[in-house]
């Protein structure tokens, strides 16, 4: 949107035209879960994102990555993604490491990516990564979802991401 002549009218009932930005256009934010295999040359926070995976294996280390869209006509700000790693066999995955803007509280088991913002037609991820427990058994499904929310975002306040692996 672009500066106009907008109408203010004070708490006595007196209307002004004042010069300043329409608030117009909405953010449109949509969410993806992915699982990338672990590459030799990954470290900390720095994922090379190269081969997607729907299984894992006992004693793997695989990276997970939310892949957040905005399709929408306004910028979205205060993007936060938060991932409990509790029930669906959740116990078979224990945190190894995440980009710094996601943080790990291990007494709630939870990842929480902070401080995104997202233009009109733009893409960004949150990664980190995990690795599966060698009690695993063959077979089991690891069911895993996250919540996304954002500062203003209208409706229920929150947008899910699941993703299953076996």
């Amino acid at each position: 949107c672009s500066d106009q002549n907008l109408t203010q009218t004070s708490n006595c009932g007196t209307t002004q035209s004042v010069k300043g930005t329409k608030d117009c256009g909405t953010p449109d934010l949509s969410i993806t879960k992915k699982a990338f295999r672990d590459q030799n040359n990954n470290s900390a926070g720095n994922y090379n994102l190269t081969t997607e995976i729907d299984k894992v294996s006992k004693n793997q280390v695989f990276v997970y990555v939310f892949e957040i869209k905005n399709e929408g006509d306004k910028k979205a700000d205060e993007i936060k993604v938060v991932d409990v790693l509790k029930g669906d066999n959740q116990e078979l995955l224990s945190f190894v490491d995440a980009e710094s803007p996601c943080k790990y509280t291990s007494s709630s088991r939870t990842v929480t990516c902070t401080g995104m913002s997202l233009s009109p037609d733009k893409t960004d991820t949150y990664a980190f990564r995990v690795k599966v427990s060698s009690a695993a058994v063959n077979g089991e499904v690891i069911k895993n979802t996250a919540v996304m929310s954002y500062k203003d975002m209208p409706g229920d306040g929150e947008i899910d991401a699941s993703l299953e692996l076996s």
